[in-house]
Parts: structure tokens; C-alpha cells; sequence
């Protein structure tokens, strides 16, 4: 388990306002927050933190992460498309070296030339990636400059000879210092034939001094002339005086230490005796160097992926036969390139993203099983899923829990999440909520009613009952406003109070009288940031009456306008929704009979219609009023004051 100072993570964003949050590691919970209030965000925050011992998996990364296809064959393996990716950008920056032309041009054509001039590098050109390792900028342009003008390919090829010939005559000179004026035949005359001690150091040797000169001298001579020979022939249309000048830089250039070695050699070979090259060379090897740490990293997860999944093979195996119908001889656990491969029974590309996501996110969930992680973080793993598999992924993270005995923390803004583990097993999670404000952000309990015949948490029935124990008068109003909504079309004049036909239509309902001003008023009396923070039921009370109040207020708005001497007097009778009360007003193919503010107009109505017809339609949503929910409270206070300002209040 995590040291003490871990079990708690702190998570701040200064953009989002989220300021005091915390993440307990020791507790399995599932935070639920409506869109764009950045339930993401803190995901990504508390993974950049890298708590210790703890898995994270997020909904939108399984097949980048995970996976890799080709017609019927789906390679599972932990940032497979990452690892793969990073390759062939490291290919490129090879490739962009262009190491075989740059040698090419140097003469290193072959094995041989390449033995002669630099055997320390045998693999040139076959390892480019050990080349580019073995390339220095600093010799290359060292180099360069020394030989400006120079023959770099004839330094190439003779770079030792001329480097031999310039060491033997330094190793005669000790001899010639004084005693030795102009010539070798002067020494002779100086030094008798069996002198064995140096007239001028004292130092003593095998044999005669006076033969050492004579040899020195001649295996200089021999050198030298050789590769004068050989300068000459590549040189054949030039006079003396730059022929010497060229052979000279040559030959002081091999002869400098500080400059040159076979490495320097090398590194001027594979830049081609540019500096341009040199330096694409070198901005490419800190690149590859980049992404050579990028990809051992992504392999030691790989690696530890593949031994995870390696302990589950038995459930794995099991898992794919059964629930994806796959044969078993087609599943592959590769020890070598340690991925799991499976051969579906058709094409990848014909299989939905949530059956190729259920498949990874099930190989991930028995991934952490057997890891040593004690706590898994997810970020929306069933959005993309159908109910029944929205289930089947549920009870898992709920066995890991009760059985495995390890945390799971999940982030998510599909409502269904907190229904469906509730259902499974009421108290295996604890239940938060998420939402947004203009001052910042907010997590509160969702608070759950563990009674035997107790409504789903996030079911209307759940918000409406917890909010009625409240007692308060307010709100126990708005309650009978959102139960009339529902029964509008079979209570007589019930719809009206949902519409402004004319002001003031109102309807008896369970022993209060229901009005459209009353929902009206909400909107013309809504004050930014009013939404209640204290209570997460009745903030969601609150979303929903807003979203029902705000069509009625903007039919108020339409009806107000045309009570003028043009307006047909049945406009309303006639034009009983939204749309066509906007169409009647602001005809597609005619004058529109708006009075009000110009920035009021047939296409802001029309944009706006489905999002205000929200309400109407509550029954049909998995969640009744989940398009409400799913408003964070700074955007529902947006789109109020957005709508209002439009019509000038």
C-alpha cells in the first residue's frame, strides 16, 4: 500500500478554480459530474502526479493505448500504436541523416573502404542508429574548418599514412637537433657505425644509432613518397605551388592530435564534410535520443503489461472463447514482441468501438489484477458500451473491489454508472458529485438511501424524495412542478402551465395551483450563481425547473411582442409549440413580425429550440432530465443570462 503521505492526493488547477480537492486512495468512489466541468482534467492532474502503486485507464485511449489491428487480427499489448509510432519516427530521423550518401561522398563506398579508412566502425551504414550514437558535431566541424578548401576525400582515404609519415620525421628529429645539419649522410659522418648511445639525449639503445635514423628515415621517405604519388594522380591538373599548399594542409591537419582521430574521421565521413549536414545531424540526435528514452519507457510498460496479462491466461483465454466467440488456437501470447494476439473471427474494421473497447478495457481491468497496483483510476470507461455491457464491466470493477480487495476510483459523467453499481451492490462505492460554478469547483456526497425499496440514486424519483424529507415549502413546489411536467398531456389544462399561451394559465394540482408565470418569474428573477450549493438533489431540482421555465419565459417574450394591431389574434391558438409559434413569427420565406431586438432571430430560435424542448421530452432519456443534469450550473447560468440579453433584460 501507499506511505500515509500518498493515501491522500491533492489536486489543483488554477484555470478550472479547483482548489482543495482531494483524492483519497484508500476508498473505491465514483465521482459524477455533468460535461466540460473537468473530471478529465483532475484525471490527467492526478496521474502527472504519479502516485505510487496506482493503474490509471481512460476511456478514450484503449484502442491508442492498447491496440493495434490488421484485418482480422487485433494485437493487444500496452502502448503497442505508441511504441510503434515512436519507431518510425526514429526511422525518419535516420533516414533524414542520410548517412549512406554522406559516406557515399566521402569515397566509403564498401566494407573495404570503410576497413581502410575507419575499421573501428565496421557497421557503418548497416547500424545507423549506432552511427548517429558515434557522430560528434564537434569533431565533424573541427574537421571541416582545418580542411577548408583541403581534399576531404583523399584525407579520407589517407588520413593514417599522412598522420605516419609526419610521426616518423618527428621521431628523427631528436637526433638531428644539433648534430645533424642538413642531411642524413652528415649524421653518419658525425656518429660512428656502432654508437648505441644517443650523442644528444644520452639515451641508450638495441642497436646503432645511426641505424635507426637510417631506417626512420627511409620508412618516412617510403610513406611520404607514396602518398605524394597518390596525391599527384588525384591532382593531375594542378601546378606545384597548389599542389604543395593542398598536401601541406593535408599533412598538418593528420598530424594534429587535438583533431584528429579515427572517431573525428568518422563523424566527418557521416556529415558527408558538411556543415549544413552537421548540424541537421546533430539537432536529429538529440530528437532520436528523445524518443530512444520515450520508447524504453513505453517497453517497460509494455513488458510489465504482458507479465500481468501473462498471470491471467487462464481467465483470458476463458474471457474470449466465451464472451467475443473466439477460437482458442487463435489466441496468441507472443513471449517475443510480449503482446497478446488475438484472430478474431472477422474483420477489425467490422466490429463497433465499444465491442473492440469492451475487449481491451476487460484485458486491462485482469491487468490490474494481477499487478501489484492497489488502486485503479478510470476516467469514463463505459460511455461507448451498451446497457448490458455497461453492466458486465461494472460487476468486474465491483469484484475487484470485494474480492481482490483493491480500490477503484472512476470518474464519469454517464449518470447510468452510479445506478448500475448501485444495483449491483448499494455500498461498494462511495458517491460524489462534481459540478461548476463561476468561482470555481465543487465535489459533494451523493447522498444514497440504502433502504431495500429505495429508488436508483440518480433516478427522479431519488432527487424528488430526497429533496421532499427537506420539508421546505419552496421546494416542495418546485417538486409538484416537475410531477406535473411528466403527466401534462393526461391532466386537462395541464400543458398550459408549460406554455404561454396567455398569462396567467393556471391548473389545480395536488392541492396547489400551478401557473406559467410562476415559471416565468424563475427566469426574469434568476440571479447568476444562484444555483444551490449546498445540496446536490436540490441543485439537480433546480437544473431541471430552470430548463422547463426558460421555454416558457421565451414564449412569454414572443407573446408580449406581437400584442400589437398586426398580430393575428388566434397566433397563439393555432401555433401550439415552440417551432411554430417561431415560425409563424420569423416565416423562412417572409417579413418577420418581430418587434423586439434585432438580435433576436429565426436562426438564435431555431438553434436554441431543441435545448429548450429539453423538458419535453424527459421521458424518453435514460435519466429523466438528464440533458439538465449534464449542465454544469456556470453553464445553465451562461445560457440564462445569454438568452435574456438577447432579448434586451
Amino acid at each position: 500500500m501507499n506511505s500515509a503521505q500518498e493515501l491522500k492526493i491533492p489536486v489543483s488547477m488554477k484555470h478550472l478554480g479547483a482548489r482543495g480537492l482531494e483524492i483519497d486512495l484508500r476508498e473505491s468512489q465514483m465521482t459524477w459530474a455533468p460535461n466540460g466541468v473537468g473530471k478529465s482534467s483532475i484525471y490527467r492532474a492526478l496521474k502527472e502526479k504519479g502516485p505510487k502503486k496506482v493503474s490509471f485507464v481512460e476511456c478514450s485511449d484503449y484502442r491508442a493505448n492498447f491496440a493495434k489491428s490488421a484485418k482480422n487480427k487485433l494485437t493487444i499489448s500496452a502502448r503497442v500504436q505508441s511504441i510503434s509510432e515512436l519507431k518510425n519516427q526514429t526511422e525518419q530521423l535516420l533516414t533524414g541523416c542520410a548517412f549512406v550518401d554522406n559516406l557515399k561522398s566521402m569515397g566509403l563506398t564498401n566494407a573495404k573502404t570503410i576497413g581502410i579508412a575507419v575499421p573501428s566502425h565496421p557497421k557503418a551504414k548497416a547500424d545507423l542508429a549506432g552511427d548517429l550514437e558515434q557522430f560528434s558535431k564537434a569533431d565533424a566541424d573541427g574537421l571541416i574548418d582545418a580542411l577548408k578548401g583541403a581534399d576531404l576525400q583523399f584525407f579520407v582515404s589517407h588520413w593514417r599514412d599522412l598522420q605516419k609519415a609526419k610521426s616518423l620525421k618527428e621521431e628523427i628529429e631528436p637526433f638531428r637537433n644539433e648534430i645533424i645539419a642538413d642531411a642524413v649522410e652528415s649524421i653518419e659522418r658525425w656518429i660512428d657505425e656502432g654508437e648505441r648511445t644517443c650523442p644528444v639525449c644520452g639515451a641508450s639503445h638495441g642497436r646503432s644509432v645511426a641505424s635507426i635514423i637510417r631506417e626512420k628515415h627511409r620508412q618516412a621517405c617510403q610513406i611520404e613518397a607514396r602518398t605524394l604519388q597518390d596525391y599527384q594522380r588525384s591532382h593531375p591538373g594542378e601546378d606545384a605551388a597548389t599542389m604543395a599548399k593542398g598536401y601541406d594542409t593535408l599533412l598538418k591537419v593528420a598530424s594534429d592530435a587535438k583533431l584528429t582521430s579515427e572517431d573525428a574521421v568518422f563523424s566527418l565521413c557521416l556529415c558527408g564534410g558538411s556543415k549544413d549536414n552537421s548540424k541537421r545531424i546533430e539537432a536529429n540526435s538529440t530528437e532520436f535520443r528523445k524518443l530512444s528514452k520515450r520508447i524504453a519507457k513505453f517497453e517497460a510498460m509494455r513488458d510489465r503489461f504482458y507479465c500481468n496479462i501473462l498471470k491471467r491466461k487462464d481467465e483470458l483465454v476463458s474471457l474470449l472463447t466465451v464472451k467475443f466467440d473466439v477460437k482458442e488456437e487463435a489466441i496468441k501470447f507472443d513471449d517475443v514482441d510480449k503482446a497478446l494476439t488475438v484472430t478474431l473471427p472477422r474483420k477489425v474494421d467490422t466490429y463497433s468501438t465499444g465491442e473492440i473497447d469492451l475487449l481491451l478495457i476487460l484485458v486491462k481491468i485482469n491487468d490490474f489484477v494481477a499487478s501489484d497496483d492497489d488502486t485503479l483510476v478510470l476516467d469514463d470507461p463505459i460511455t461507448s458500451f451498451d446497457t448490458a455491457n455497461q453492466y458486465a464491466v461494472i460487476f468486474d470493477l465491483i469484484d475487484i473491489i470485494s474480492s481482490v480487495k483493491k480500490t477503484v476510483i472512476m470518474f464519469t459523467h454517464n449518470s447510468n454508472c452510479i445506478n448500475i453499481a448501485y444495483s449491483q451492490y448499494p455500498n461498494c462505492f462511495k458517491y460524489e458529485s462534481l459540478d461548476r460554478w463561476s468561482d470555481g469547483l465543487r465535489k459533494q456526497p451523493i447522498t444514497i438511501d440504502d433502504s431495500e425499496d429505495s429508488p436508483r440514486p440518480l433516478s427522479q424519483a431519488a432527487l424528488i424524495e430526497q429533496v421532499g424529507r427537506m420539508g421546505c415549502k419552496t421546494y416542495n413546489t418546485k417538486i409538484k412542478y416537475l410531477k406535473a411536467v411528466a403527466e401534462r398531456e393526461s391532466v386537462p389544462g395541464l400543458n398550459a402551465v408549460f406554455h404561454y399561451d396567455a398569462p396567467l394559465c393556471s391548473v389545480d394540482y395536488e392541492k396547489e395551483k400551478l401557473c406559467n408565470e410562476y415559471l416565468a418569474k424563475l427566469i426574469e428573477s434568476f440571479e447568476p450563481d444562484s444555483l444551490n450549493k449546498s445540496s446536490f438533489a436540490c441543485r439537480c431540482l433546480d437544473k431541471e425547473l430552470l430548463m422547463i421555465a426558460l421555454r416558457v419565459w421565451v414564449e412569454k417574450q414572443l407573446y408580449e411582442d406581437q400584442l400589437n394591431e398586426s398580430c393575428s389574434p388566434d397566433l397563439f391558438g393555432k401555433a401550439k409549440t415552440l417551432g411554430t409559434r417561431i415560425e409563424a413569427i420569423f416565416p423562412k420565406d417572409g417579413p418577420s413580425s418581430w418587434h423586439g431586438p434585432d438580435t433576436v432571430t429565426r436562426a438564435y430560435l431555431m438553434g436554441k429550440r431543441v435545448m429548450l424542448n429539453q423538458s419535453s421530452h424527459s421521458g424518453a432519456q435514460p435519466v429523466p432530465f438528464e440533458y439538465a443534469l449534464n449542465l454544469s450550473a456556470y453553464e445553465i447560468d451562461k445560457m440564462v443570462q445569454d438568452i435574456k440579453a438577447h432579448f434586451g433584460e
